[in-house]
């Protein structure tokens, strides 16, 4: 089935592709929408933005601009429950893209989770 919905999602691009040789094309936004579910649901699979991108023979700043512009393509995040953290101990938020912040406070990563959103 996956093989099948990158087939018609590579078709379409094709399509659009064809139609409008000129720089600059614009892809219809109900095949933008399409793309970025498709690349949301392969993030989740852990398929990076650029693999995705090559699959689907479109570049990287591009499907990073519609990914960006869409209020559910880029922002989740997954949080774990555990324990409460002790006073004093610092922490480690890891992103979905692989990006790093270690040391941070409580609060820090608070701040941090919220601006994300």
């Amino acid at each position: 089935m996956r093989n099948g919905s990158i087939a018609k999602l590579r078709s379409a691009i094709a399509r659009v592709r064809h139609c409008r040789e000129s720089q600059g094309r614009r892809y219809p936004a109900g095949l933008r929408r399409r793309i970025v579910a498709h690349v949301v649901a392969e993030r989740s699979r852990g398929v990076s933005i650029r693999s995705t991108a090559a699959t689907l023979a479109l570049s990287y700043p591009t499907l990073l601009g519609w990914l960006q512009a869409e209020p559910n393509g880029f922002r989740s995040v997954a949080l774990k429950t555990t324990e409460p953290v002790p006073e004093g101990q610092v922490l480690r938020l890891v992103t979905a893209q692989g990006h790093r912040v270690e040391g941070l406070t409580c609060e820090d990563a608070a701040f941090l989770l919220r601006s994300l959103a």
